[in-house]
């Protein structure tokens, strides 16, 4: 009887764990992230956001395309 109830209270608090980290993920609590004392800070993603959101005005420019398809053509020719 020793071994069910041992075996019971691995799989609670595996559940536990479980629901905790599931919890975590699906309100963006930042329980793992303060555990592991690596929360990150909004200013940080709304920095990389205004990056990326450069970068990709960059590469979708027509332009930008042109300017890449007029290098091949050049590099073939020369």
């Amino acid at each position: 009887m020793e071994h069910v109830e041992l075996v019971v209270k691995f799989l609670l608090l595996g559940g536990f764990i479980t629901s905790m980290m599931w919890l975590d993920r699906r309100f963006d609590l930042g329980m793992n992230d303060w555990g592991c004392g690596m929360r990150r800070s909004t200013t940080d993603d709304q920095a990389l956001r205004a990056r990326l959101e450069a970068l990709e005005a960059v590469v979708t420019d027509r332009d930008y395309e042109l300017d890449r398809e007029f290098d091949v053509l050049r590099r073939r020719a020369g």
